[in-house]
């Protein structure tokens, strides 16, 4: 179905920290309009949240 194997996601500990440093930065993002070095390492990695 997927022509090479997927990014495989961090063991829990370090899940929740990447999950609400990601929720922490988008909300830091549509408050002030700039994107933080976090959300752009994401979109560098072609996994960013940018609509």
């Amino acid at each position: 179905m997927v022509r090479k194997k997927p990014f495989p996601f961090p063991p829990e500990p370090f899940r929740w920290l990447f999950v609400n440093l990601t929720q922490w930065s988008l909300h830091r993002a549509d408050e002030t309009g700039k994107r933080n070095i976090w959300l752009r390492v994401l979109d560098r990695f072609g996994l960013g949240f940018d609509s």
